[in-house]
């Protein structure tokens, strides 16, 4: 989705989380509508952060061209490009 007031090609994950924030997951439909569901178990927080490891690699990357590239090779059906969105989406689905 592009936020033309913000001239980037970014979704709205990144301002969701930033307002509701804790362990939370969120719903798009292509109608801009959508929702959210919090965890509200106090042990699978705990357990995911018993659990969870996070590594800075170096790396920095910029997600508006990432997001730029995907939505330019999207809109010319680059099969390669809508073969990993379909990918995916089936992790989306499977769960």
């Amino acid at each position: 989705m592009r936020w033309t007031f913000l001239k980037e090609p970014i979704g709205k994950q990144d301002q969701y989380i930033a307002s509701f924030g804790g362990i939370t997951s969120f719903l798009f439909n292509p109608d801009g509508r959508g929702g959210t569901s919090r965890c509200r178990s106090a042990r699978n927080a705990v357990q995911l952060e018993d659990n969870l490891l996070l590594f800075f690699t170096g790396f920095t990357r910029s997600a508006s061209a990432i997001l730029a590239e995907q939505d330019t090779r999207s809109r010319e059906r680059d099969s390669e490009m809508i073969d990993h969105l379909h990918r995916i989406q089936a992790l989306r689905l499977r769960k």
